[in-house]
């Protein structure tokens, strides 16, 4: 029988480490925001890089945050302490996976949480309260109604945040519908 995954809540100060971010959506945009609110360097990789990317360029400046616009090679995640993975090619996602471990560096990987060396939580913060909600499995709907409940209690909201699952939403939807019809034209959109 196999063991099951269970992952420690472990929080720790990361406002000296440097996160590579490779890719441009909702995702990736949501999880670099989060990233920037607590002091990392965070540099983002990507063909085709969102407007609000250089809107946090531009709240946070260039040194914490850097637009790269060009698609992942080999040998990027050289010099990176976490990198992210958040691509909507799933051979992408593989390789960075593949080269974050054989340099020994922590990955996450959106797309595929086996592949993960942490899970990134859903962030509630209300003046130096910090609470992450994750699950040890892939149900992103509990996690979202157990966020949004903590939220209530706590009295804060997270527009941007609420805003960005609903759209990720959407567009995994759109993905799964276009992956079930045999179209896979938008794949290297966000490498």
């Amino acid at each position: 029988m196999e063991k099951e995954q269970r992952y420690f809540p472990f929080f720790v100060d990361i406002s000296e480490y440097r996160v590579l971010v490779v890719g441009a959506g909702i995702i990736a945009l949501r999880r670099t925001s989060a990233l920037l609110r607590f002091g990392t360097r965070v540099t983002v990789v990507a063909p085709d890089i969102r407007a609000e990317f250089q809107a946090l360029q531009a709240q946070y400046g260039q040194e914490y945050v850097c637009l790269q616009q060009k698609k992942f090679t080999p040998g990027m995640t050289n010099g990176y302490d976490i990198v992210l993975a958040a691509t909507d090619s799933p051979e992408t996602d593989h390789s960075i996976w593949e080269e974050c471990k054989k340099h020994g560096i922590r990955v996450s990987v959106a797309s595929d949480q086996t592949l993960c060396d942490f899970r990134f939580p859903a962030l509630i913060e209300k003046d130096n309260i910090v609470v992450g909600v994750t699950s040890n499995d892939s149900d992103h709907r509990n996690v979202r109604e157990i966020s949004a409940r903590i939220r209530e209690t706590l009295g804060t909201e997270n527009r941007n945040i609420d805003r960005a699952e609903k759209q990720d939403s959407k567009e995994s939807e759109y993905q799964r519908k276009e992956m079930s019809a045999g179209r896979t034209g938008s794949e290297e959109k966000n490498q």
